[in-house]
């Protein structure tokens, strides 16, 4: 009958998810290109240099490097959007688009590639990044959430271990859009000095969410320390926000707000420190 019909269905779809989707091949190499960008991030750390501005300044540097990390960016980013893509094209069950093991290669790869590709979008000149996201990015980040979510309900065990708790922040930033909203708090601040009185209150107010937003990173031990090294695109803003802050609010509320205090009192190189 009808049920019998589904059940089968059902078992031929389950079926279908347990067959491997990807060229062995192919997964070692984004295996290698991973273990290749892990590498650049422990050269840029140790030489005191984020990753993400290492990157983003990379013009500057010979040709043949350009290439190479370019290359090593390209490469991943292909990768998972056809992975991405593979899912999306088999018969949808109840379950995660991806097994566990897959789901959790696929983030961990977009918090470290994504960061870069943010970095490429800012240097041409581009602005509003979250409108112009690459879906792949967006679907992996949701269906994790997805799962997180489910797992929780349910009372399974996390697909991983959630930072929250943790003594001690991360090496890779747990939102991968992270750079993105520091670029565009970077691009707020002329209108912050110079706008109108409404749009110069709009811009007050956004980056009063973005100083929340970096404070529930920091609380949760979700922002890898490098983003306060100095020279960084974040301490670039900061310093400038900082200098802005005591023209345009020398009245307000600003010195007893969590993340004034925290950078202009050096919480942060506790923050950083804790990670050594």
């Amino acid at each position: 009958g009808e049920d019998a019909l589904l059940q089968a269905m059902e078992k031929r779809h389950r079926s279908e998810w347990k067959k491997p989707t990807h060229n062995p091949k192919k997964l070692n190499n984004m295996k290698k290109k991973m273990a290749q960008l892990e590498w650049f991030m422990k050269f840029c750390k140790k030489g005191g240099y984020n990753y993400y501005d290492y990157y983003k300044r990379s013009q500057t540097f010979g040709r043949e490097e350009v290439n190479v990390r370019t290359d090593i960016k390209t490469f991943l980013v292909d990768y998972w959007e056809k992975e991405v893509k593979k899912v999306e094209n088999k018969p949808q069950t109840q379950e995660a688009p991806f097994r566990d093991s897959w789901l959790f290669g696929g983030n961990n790869c977009r918090r470290m590639v994504e960061p870069l590709h943010i970095a490429e979008y800012y240097t041409k000149g581009g602005k509003d990044y979250l409108k112009h996201r690459e879906p792949h990015f967006a679907k992996l980040e949701g269906w994790e959430q997805a799962d997180s979510a489910k797992k929780e309900k349910t009372g399974a065990a996390p697909m991983k271990e959630e930072p929250k708790g943790k003594s001690a922040p991360p090496n890779v930033t747990h939102d991968s859009c992270f750079w993105a909203h520091v670029e565009e708090a970077a691009l707020k601040l002329p209108d912050l000095e110079n706008g109108g009185e409404a749009k110069k209150e709009e811009i007050r107010q956004e980056l009063r969410e973005f100083e929340d937003y970096v404070m529930k990173l920091v609380n949760d031990y979700w922002l890898s320390p490098d983003a306060f090294f100095e020279g960084s695109s974040f301490m670039v803003w900061w310093r400038r926000y900082w200098e802005m802050l005591q023209r345009v609010e020398p009245d307000s509320d600003r010195d007893s707000r969590p993340f004034i205090v925290f950078m202009s009192k050096d919480g942060y190189l506790n923050y950083v420190n804790s990670a050594q």
